[in-house]
């Protein structure tokens, strides 16, 4: 359906008018909710793709080998530091046990003489010496413990690795890139398609709702003058002399050119009745023109004797054919007559498709009615029913149930189908 939206919008592009909107039509143009869904759809499996994408370039990357021996040197270098820790812990405590040996001989005691005698001067030196080492022995145990630390954490990082790598399926996983891909491709071309016709019927919406919203602006305006005139109106009855009067109705005239309020009450509710007709209509049209727009139009279903007539006339196939020939090509096409048709135009079946080259058609059995197998070629939600027929006596099918009925007029040998974006001239000539 794409195709029938096209020509308005490369129309404007033709004429260099930028599609440059100041409304918000994001309530009034059903496809942008699509739109906006559609992107939130591709952002998703572009995401997913680009982790996927990741994910084989790290295996294609990865070098279990390396892991492997990676994991044995850091093994090794594990049980080094362990070695070299237990030494150290016993270093500690050897100089732990020997400072505490010392250290009553470097306490000053109660005789003076010992306070300044070489033993305890020795006993001292000897203490510091010994608190050096716990002190280098404990810069040395945390040292060790943090290579220790990430030696261990580098095994579990290859052993993570290796269990990663040996359970990662890369078929699967280049088999399911491949299939990512093609969303992508299907839904970067919706995506593309939706933009496109929300931009056409941006365009479409934009000068009846410019003038909608401008109506209604005028009606607030008028309804705010109404209020104002018929609080004037109870002043007047509420006036206590004929000051307060003469007030009144100057305040009325500079207002609203006149001083009588009432007469501005009779006037502008006439204004709001004009006002709110021509409103209620504008939203009609805007909302025929949304529904017309947003239709998703993917198979069509031709009542192909109804469009034989031109005012009760027999025209033969000349406005249906010019309507083929108008329909974009990736629209699934049937064209469906009664049996009548063979008499009517005089052919029979094989001529009457060889007049539409092309196009699926089919022709009911004898004595039968077209209707019901029209309506039951459009039983999916996509598919639309082309026909002047309201279908009345038919009012179950689903078709009719949900409105997928369009209609067409043919004046002075056009064709006038709206939903359709179709303006066909045809003749009777060849």
């Amino acid at each position: 359906m794409c195709g029938l939206l096209l020509v308005d919008l490369a129309l404007y592009e033709a004429c260099g008018i930028e599609w440059n909107i100041g409304i918000n039509m994001v309530e009034y143009n059903p496809l942008t909710a699509q739109v906006q869904s559609l992107k939130i759809v591709l952002g998703e499996l572009r995401a997913t793709t680009a982790d996927l994408r990741f994910q084989l370039g790290w295996y294609d990357a990865f070098d279990p080998s390396a892991a492997v021996g990676l994991g044995e040197v850091e093994a090794r270098a594990v049980a080094s530091i362990n070695s070299q820790l237990a030494e150290l812990e016993t270093a500690l405590a050897n100089a732990t046990e020997c400072a505490e040996r010392v250290r009553p001989a470097t306490l000053a005691g109660w005789n003076p003489h010992y306070w300044f005698s070489e033993t305890r001067s020795m006993a001292k030196r000897e203490l510091a010496q010994y608190l050096a080492q716990i002190e280098k022995c404990g810069a040395n145990l945390h040292r060790y413990g943090d290579e220790r630390d990430r030696a261990l954490a580098a095994i579990t990082s290859a052993q993570e690795s290796l269990t990663q790598y040996s359970t990662f399926g890369r078929e699967a996983a280049a088999a399911s890139l491949v299939g990512l891909d093609a969303e992508i491709e299907h839904a970067s071309a919706e995506l593309e398609k939706w933009e496109t016709r929300e931009k056409a019927l941006s365009i479409k919406l934009e000068v009846p709702l410019r003038e909608f919203l401008d109506l209604r602006r005028q009606l607030d305006g008028l309804k705010s003058d109404l209020d104002t005139a018929k609080r004037l109106e109870r002043g007047l009855g509420d006036a206590g002399d004929r000051f307060a009067l003469k007030q009144i109705h100057e305040d009325c005239e500079r207002r609203f050119g006149t001083g009588s309020p009432r007469e501005v009450i009779k006037r502008t509710g006439r204004a709001i009745k004009s006002f709110e007709r021509n409103t209620d209509k504008l939203e009609s049209r805007l909302r025929e023109i949304a529904r017309i727009g947003s239709l998703d139009v993917h198979m069509l279903v031709i009542d192909g004797s109804n469009l034989c007539y031109e005012d009760g006339k027999l025209i033969g196939l000349y406005a249906l054919r010019a309507v083929c020939d108008h329909l974009p090509d990736d629209l699934d096409l049937i064209v469906v007559f009664d049996a009548s048709i063979r008499k009517k135009l005089g052919v029979n079946d094989d001529t009457l498709r060889s007049q539409l080259p092309g196009v699926k058609v089919h022709i009911v059995a004898s004595k039968a009615g077209a209707d019901a197998t029209i309506l039951a070629a459009a039983q999916d939600p996509t598919s639309f029913v082309l026909s002047n027929d309201r279908f009345a006596d038919f009012p179950d099918k689903p078709a009719v149930h949900d409105g997928r009925l369009i209609q067409h007029e043919i004046i002075n040998r056009r064709v006038l189908i709206e939903e359709l974006s179709i303006d066909v001239e045809y003749s009777n000539r060849g």
